[in-house]
């Protein structure tokens, strides 16, 4: 486990570090969950604990910013806080 994705996953559990998982529909993103590792398979299910969940509402048709441009405004909204 030098490199890699499961490097990455392995590392995060081991030094207890936070992991962002984003949420995703076909075409957008469904929501962001952040917390601990507390275990992972090989195919990246994952067993999170102390978990904070944010879901965005789905962007109705006609509306012109996907849920992905929501997320990002914000996520930059956040970061200047």
């Amino acid at each position: 486990l030098q490199e890699g994705p499961f490097a990455l996953m392995y590392n995060t559990f081991v030094h207890k570090q936070r992991v962002r998982v984003v949420l995703r529909y076909v075409n957008g993103i469904r929501g962001i969950v952040t917390g601990y590792l507390v275990a992972f398979d090989k195919h990246f299910n994952l067993i999170l604990r102390d978990v904070e969940e944010v879901y965005s509402k789905r962007a109705e048709r006609g509306f012109e910013q996907s849920n992905a441009e929501m997320e990002l405004r914000r996520r930059r909204t956040n970061l200047y806080r």
